[in-house]
């Protein structure tokens, strides 16, 4: 049993999940609608462990921002950190920005800044709103 979880949600997780597995190719649901609602599914239970596990699993077709967008809906943004870690600069700046982490926005904008100069931009004007406007 996941901890959080009552044993009967935990129950009715895992059956609804395993109907899915079972009935994915019968019922032609196409891979990446299956993989939002299974996303959506462990999100909404809170099941962050086999939903790191999904992500992890192989390569997800549908990207790992929909994974940190779930955990953000549930307020789980720790969980929601470590699936920005693994997007592409130009996703992973307004995303950290969306955590609260300024510092990992910023970290990456400066790394990109050459070709992606847009993104230090972001990051600079984040924080001087988080200033009340003023100058830094």
């Amino acid at each position: 049993m996941k901890k959080g979880l009552t044993l009967t949600h935990t129950h009715t997780l895992t059956l609804t999940l395993t109907l899915t597995l079972t009935h994915t190719h019968t019922l032609k649901v196409p891979e990446k609608r299956w993989w939002r609602l299974k996303l959506k599914g462990l999100a909404h239970a809170r099941a962050w462990a086999p939903l790191w596990e999904l992500g992890s699993a192989r390569r997800s077709p549908i990207g790992f921002k929909p994974f940190a967008d779930a955990c953000i809906e549930q307020g789980a943004l720790e969980e929601a950190g470590k699936y920005v870690a693994k997007l592409a600069a130009a996703e992973a700046v307004p995303m950290w920005l969306r955590v609260g982490r300024v510092d990992e926005a910023r970290r990456v904008a400066i790394q990109h800044k050459d070709r992606q100069p847009e993104l230090l931009k972001m990051v600079t004007e984040q924080m001087r709103e988080g200033d009340g406007g003023a100058p830094s």
